[in-house]
């Protein structure tokens, strides 16, 4: 099951941001910045954070101040997403709408709008130690980088179309372009559809993570 949170362009959003933002972090952080965020909180933390990114906050000095405990939150955060040298804040910057992707007993999938850069984010999962699987599909340049981050904020770089896009066993496969929607299978496989944009259903490429090895690999196949 997935639900949708959709970045709305209207002047009253940006005064709802912080409410937005202080429902995604669990007390504790807001009393103590240095202890671990509840690990239900992280889809929403890192939706909030991308959604305020997308209108102009500042983690370093702005709308937000990282002098306390909401802006120290959005401070480790960033810290730890840079740490990854991928340019994650500024494709978080871009997203349009982001999705939460619940596991269930059944496949579940969601389809993204098409020529929208979007954010796909996973609820708690084992395999990563309760910590959550991150998508960003960007549409300019069309790429896609994935990450996962726990509770307290050790975050790893799984893929980028960039800078880290081998694919697991050696497979010779392009780097992974824009993706039109992500399940997650039964056994909590990540599941990608990248965005066919050529006539020919033959060029439909999937993309496939397990999260649950030392070292997580994307494979390809086409459809």
């Amino acid at each position: 099951m997935m639900r949708l949170v959709t970045h709305l362009r209207d002047a009253l959003i940006a005064g709802a941001i912080g409410l937005v933002v202080c429902s995604a972090i669990d007390a504790r952080v807001l009393s103590n910045p240095k202890a671990a965020v509840d690990s239900n909180m992280l889809p929403m933390l890192l939706i909030s954070y991308a959604f305020g990114l997308a209108y102009g906050m500042d983690t370093n000095g702005g709308s937000i101040a990282p002098n306390n405990a909401l802006g120290n939150t959005f401070h480790s955060l960033e810290h730890a997403l840079e740490s990854l040298n991928a340019d994650i804040p500024r494709k978080l910057a871009f997203v349009r709408a982001s999705y939460v992707a619940q596991p269930s007993n059944a496949t579940s999938r969601i389809i993204g709008q098409q020529g929208v850069s979007s954010l796909y984010v996973t609820d708690p999962l084992k395999a990563t130690g309760n910590g959550v699987i991150a998508v960003i599909s960007s549409t300019s340049p069309e790429s896609t980088t994935i990450f996962s981050i726990d509770q307290r904020f050790n975050a790893r770089l799984l893929y980028d179309s960039t800078i880290k896009n081998r694919f697991a066993a050696g497979m010779s496969c392009e780097p992974l372009g824009e993706i039109d929607s992500v399940e997650i299978s039964k056994t909590g496989d990540l599941i990608l559809h990248e965005m066919n944009r050529r006539s020919s259903a033959d060029h439909h490429r999937i993309f496939n993570l397990d999260p649950t090895g030392q070292q997580p690999e994307l494979q390809c196949s086409a459809r």
